[in-house]
């Protein structure tokens, strides 16, 4: 336990690129795409994951990094959400976080965590960029994450 704590810890001590393989990963785990510049798994598309993160700014190797953080900050991998840049139809998940995107069949305002689209938990923020670079918008985006069932 106390190894994945330390995991979890290392990309706020060391700035550099770090990859983490552990024994279980095979072709179901993360995979970097090279040339799109962007982060996929098998569970994306195969919508088989139970979180679905929605952002548009795909390839802006900054942008992704700063989803990592957000997402490594409540002790989740990339490896288990499903990362789009639309939402799939006729898909449920359990928790869908967007930046930036319209989560079709929702009427929810943004920084609140509410139910919809089949979905236990929606959260609805604003765009990676805008968020990286508003320390309220951050502060808004980190009560909301504490929110999350997770």
């Amino acid at each position: 336990m106390m190894e994945k704590n330390l995991l979890n810890a290392l990309p706020y001590i060391i700035d550099e690129e770090i990859i983490v393989l552990d024994k279980d990963v095979n072709k179901e785990g993360l995979v970097l795409e090279e040339e799109a510049g962007e982060y996929s798994s098998a569970a994306s598309s195969q919508h088989e994951s139970e979180y679905l993160i929605l952002h548009d700014e795909h390839g802006n190797s900054d942008m992704e990094t700063f989803l990592e953080k957000i997402i490594a900050s409540r002790s989740i991998d990339l490896k288990h959400c499903s990362v789009l840049d639309q939402f799939p139809d006729g898909v449920e998940f359990k928790t869908i976080i967007s930046f930036g995107i319209h989560v079709p069949g929702s009427d929810i305002q943004s920084y609140q965590v509410s139910e919809g689209s089949g979905a236990e938990e929606i959260l609805m923020a604003d765009k990676l960029s805008l968020i990286s670079k508003d320390v309220s918008l951050k502060k808004k985006l980190w009560s909301c994450l504490k929110e999350l069932k997770f």
